[in-house]
């Protein structure tokens, strides 16, 4: 086993990166919101989740550290302990106990001076992703001021250019349109990109059927959210 552990500690002197890559939070995070916007309020959702954390783990590390003295304090009263009130056999039992009790303390500070590093790692590593996302965070805002969230034209343009981009991938690889995606779009504003794809789809499915003898999906009128828009429900085939 001790050979093992040599091998092993061995290889981790190389450096362990326990912790998102910056191309992960880059391409898997930021990027896969469709504008500014949303990467913008992206990286205040990931700081703030982060932001916890770090809080969190800093309290546990102050715990550590406070248990650390504990021990420390358990250390010096058990070898100040004396045994001279036993003898004989007595005594014996008594410094073995003593011993055990001396070499459980050593092994608790030990762990706990490895629980201590290991959160001081956990740290570092929680502030580099932080260090991430400020800086993502800012250079964002050279392109683009931060904006409420809720504001409307935010929204248009947000949610227009994710399912512009949820259409044009079905498209792409020859998927269905399902029936939530093609509401979703025809309940955007008139002007929208994602829109206007799918009102022109419909309007060549049902040229398509015309010409072909098809039977014509079913009109329904969506009445609330949509104000009242016409979209193609289902297919009588």
């Amino acid at each position: 086993m001790q050979d093992i552990i040599k091998s092993v500690d061995e290889i981790l002197k190389q450096d362990v990166i326990e912790r998102h890559s910056f191309f992960q939070l880059q391409h898997f995070v930021l990027d896969m919101e469709p504008t500014t916007q949303g990467k913008l309020h992206a990286c205040l959702r990931e700081l703030k989740t982060r932001r916890i954390s770090l809080e969190t783990m800093q309290l546990e590390a102050q715990d550590i550290q406070d248990k650390q003295l504990l021990l420390l304090h358990e250390m010096e009263d058990l070898k100040a302990e004396s045994g001279s009130c036993y003898e004989g056999a007595d005594l014996e039992r008594w410094e073995k106990e003593h011993n055990v009790a001396i070499r459980s303390v050593q092994r608790k500070l030990i762990a706990n001076e490895r629980n201590y590093r290991e959160m001081q790692r956990k740290l570092k590593f929680m502030g580099d992703e932080c260090l991430f996302f400020v800086t993502a965070f800012n250079q964002l805002l050279e392109e683009e001021e931060l904006k409420p969230w809720d504001d409307v034209e935010v929204q248009k343009e947000y949610w227009d250019a994710k399912i512009t981009d949820l259409l044009k991938t079905k498209l792409i690889f020859g998927l269905p349109l399902d029936q939530d995606l093609v509401k979703s779009a025809l309940c955007l504003h008139d002007d929208a990109q994602a829109k206007k794809i799918t009102q022109n789809l419909i309007q060549q499915q049902l040229k398509f059927n015309d010409t072909h003898g098809l039977p014509m999906p079913d009109l329904i009128k969506e009445e609330g959210g949509c104000s009242n828009q016409t979209y193609i429900a289902t297919s009588t085939r």
